[in-house]
């Protein structure tokens, strides 16, 4: 028997944070930016107009995170928590949660980079 973690993390849906920025240039206003990083490592830089709920909160975060039909981009720091993130939110009934990776691969110097 499979566990229901393991079924949605096969399902998991990823695109390189380079290609994420370039769609949020163009489609912000149809996408949430989702930081599951602790709040520390948010304040300390944060893609502009993501909203910051950390991994261990998410499941408490329905109202805060929105439309379950709405497509969600989600990063950490090294892309490893956004993937259980996603996970987590494809059992809360998320549609379309895409794991974009690590603020690590961010230019400090990049357009939606915000400290």
């Amino acid at each position: 028997m499979h566990s229901g973690l393991g079924f949605f993390h096969a399902k998991i849906q990823s695109i390189p944070m380079k290609e994420a920025l370039e769609t949020l240039k163009k489609r912000k206003d149809k996408i949430t930016l989702l930081d599951v990083r602790l709040p520390h490592e948010y304040e300390k830089g944060h893609l502009k107009g993501s909203i910051n709920i950390p991994l261990s909160k998410l499941e408490q975060a329905e109202k805060q995170i929105g439309d379950k039909e709405r497509k969600l981009f989600v990063y950490c720091r090294t892309g490893a928590r956004s993937a259980q993130a996603c996970a987590i939110l494809m059992k809360m009934g998320y549609s379309d949660p895409v794991n974009i990776g690590g603020i690590e691969e961010v230019d400090e110097k990049e357009k939606f980079f915000q400290v």
